[in-house]
């Protein structure tokens, strides 16, 4: 038994067990959590079982006569069930020598038959070649540092044979060695080689070949925020950049304790919202009748959610705009089960949070309405997110707002644009932004007066979590002396990442094309820098206003915002109350102003 098949079997069987075997709730409800690496193959322990038929076949066949590069690979395969169906087919070869049911003859001509089956079309190879030349093609035209293409066709092949766990063979490693400065054209040949020597295999089949190779050559570049998402995980991709997918909007996770999929809540205005599901609700089965891309299905499929993963879930869930899926679920307080047919739309995440939902679930943005506070959270850089801030700041507006709080804690960034729209909103003109692309000139953003909002004072809190465009967002407003910045240093993520489509193997890449610069032209990128305290990385809170939490305060702030952005079950109880020590700053710090300027004598006109 390999690390990678006892991690398989824990994760099947292992919460199931606890259920089974618990004699208290927390027994009941433990669960397993693996730490995984990208090669899981050791051996660690055998089946008792098999373990001695197979020594029995492993003495037999070394005594078959057989020839020494035959017996090796014989060896190999009887050792451990081999992944691939071709390998099992011919492990079983080797097991029937073994047993005397095949001579030496018979076992070399099925062996023969079944490595020419593999044999992989020369066409095949160089369409593989093809793809993977023009996907680090874009990436060495643009990304933010010179990167030569044979080093990444190298990276590339060394990562494939990693990944696969596959010896890379010498006459390859030696021409990898040779591969920076190797013209496109050799590039290709070399690539068409390497695949060649792949084969025909499942876990290569259709795009994966070209995705793995990709994904490979792309992890050795030094930004990790340059990635390569390939066709099966756009959906994540799309909703954490753009927030906005296509299904029916609903978050989920695990219900341990009664083995299915929890609605954890509803995305406002979403299908799922409107056809009324809840947070709490359990999903105990997913009824499709068409595939993801809307195309029939042989029969009906009805997928009992025990023991599915999220992921999982999520695939059968998601869809093509316009199509449908129920969903069965167990709603506490009601002893049947319920039924939803949902037709699949597009949801759009929100981003911009305010105090709590008023009773048609909107969001209320003034936070104490004596003093005319508001409170706008913005989680991350959407799409949507400017319109929706900017309709935030105006309901505050038309209240009567004396001071705004910002809050930009754990918020990873998002879309450049979008963060630059939100700076300018409130800053008057001049400067929000500058990038700095390779091999050229510096390119300064600038905000315009129309539309900016600066008729109160603000606040903006950040922490160790706010990165990209939050840093962005946190470094004008206080280079332009707009907002107080309170809380905790930022990340350090100065970098611009653009998304390509790469439409061979309808895929995207990630690609990090700049560096960005805060307005006063100092360094907000850590991985320029040594990444020491007193070097000009992040953004720091202003003198005076910095507030760190205790690892415990800031679990329990995590756990909050989450919440907070739960649509809840009326059934749901608040809980108790939690002092927010970088809010409360915040709030003492508009009150004063707001009480200051309200005993500045009033200027006459003329």
């Amino acid at each position: 038994m390999t690390v990678e098949e006892l991690d398989a079997y824990i994760e099947k069987n292992a919460l199931e067990l606890a259920r089974q075997n618990g004699k208290v709730k927390d027994e009941n409800l433990q669960t397993p959590a693996s730490i995984r690496g990208p090669l899981n193959n050791f051996v660690i322990t055998h089946n008792p079982t098999a373990f001695g038929p197979v020594q029995e076949r492993l003495e037999k066949l070394a005594k078959a006569g057989l020839p020494a590069e035959v017996a090796s690979q014989g060896e190999r395969l009887l050792s451990k069930m081999p992944k691939l169906k071709a390998d099992q087919e011919l492990r079983k070869l080797f097991q029937q020598r073994t047993d005397g049911k095949l001579s030496n003859d018979e076992l070399l001509a099925a062996r023969t038959k079944n490595l020419e089956g593999r044999t992989l079309a020369a066409e095949d190879a160089a369409t593989f070649a093809r793809k993977v030349i023009a996907g680090l093609k874009l990436v060495q035209n643009g990304y933010v540092k010179d990167v030569e293409m044979g080093e990444m066709v190298g990276w590339a092949v060394k990562g494939m044979y990693k990944r696969l766990d596959e010896k890379l063979p010498q006459d390859f490693k030696e021409q990898i060695d040779a591969l920076p400065g190797t013209e496109q054209d050799k590039l290709k040949e070399f690539l068409v080689k390497v695949r060649i020597k792949f084969g025909q295999r499942e876990d290569l089949e259709g795009y994966k070949d070209v995705d793995l190779a990709l994904s490979q050559a792309l992890l050795n570049l030094d930004s990790p925020y340059t990635t390569y998402i390939d066709k099966e995980s756009l959906t994540k991709a799309e909703m954490s950049f753009q927030g906005r997918f296509t299904g029916i909007g609903i978050q989920i996770r695990r219900d341990i304790s009664r083995d299915g999929l929890l609605v954890v809540s509803p995305i406002k205005d979403s299908p799922g919202y409107k056809a009324g599901l809840k947070a709490g609700d359990l999903i105990t089965e997913v009824v499709t009748e068409m595939d993801a891309s809307g195309k029939p299905q042989n029969e009906r499929q009805v997928v009992s959610t025990k023991g599915m993963k999220t992921e999982d879930a999520v695939k059968r869930i998601v869809g093509k705009a316009g199509t449908k899926v129920k969903v069965k679920v167990l709603r506490e307080g009601v002893e049947q089960p319920m039924e939803f047919e949902i037709s699949r739309g597009r949801v759009e995440v929100e981003t911009v949070l305010g105090v709590k939902r008023r009773d048609d679930d909107t969001w209320d943005f003034m936070l104490d309405p004596k003093e005319k506070i508001g409170y706008i959270r913005l989680s991350q850089f959407t799409g949507r997110s400017f319109a929706d801030m900017k309709a935030a700041v105006k309901q505050l507006v038309d209240a009567g707002v004396k001071g705004v709080i910002l809050d930009l804690r754990f918020d990873p960034g998002g879309l450049l644009n979008s963060a630059v729209e939100i700076s300018d909103l409130f800053i008057d003109d001049g400067k929000i932004v500058a990038t700095r692309p390779r091999g050229k000139e510096e390119q300064p953003i600038y905000g315009t007066h129309r539309g900016s909002y600066l008729d109160f004072p603000m606040v903006c809190l950040i922490n160790g979590q706010s990165a990209s465009g939050s840093e962005i967002v946190a470094a004008c407003l206080q280079d332009h002396n707009r907002a107080v910045i309170i809380g905790e240093r930022s990340y350090g993520k100065g970098s611009v990442q653009t998304i390509l489509n790469f439409r061979p193997t309808e895929s995207e890449i990630k690609l990090t094309t700049a560096t960005f610069w805060r307005p006063n032209g100092k360094n907000l990128n850590k991985p320029s820098t040594s990444g020491s305290l007193d070097e000009d990385w992040g953004v720091r809170p202003d003198k005076d206003f910095e507030v760190k939490l205790e690892r415990k305060e800031t679990s329990e702030l995590i756990e909050r915002m989450r919440d907070h952005e739960i649509i809840i079950h009326p059934a749901k109880q608040p809980k108790a109350e939690f002092v927010d020590r970088q809010l409360e700053k915040g709030l003492e710090y508009l009150r004063s102003q707001i009480k200051t300027a309200s005993k500045e004598p009033l200027k006459k006109a003329g």
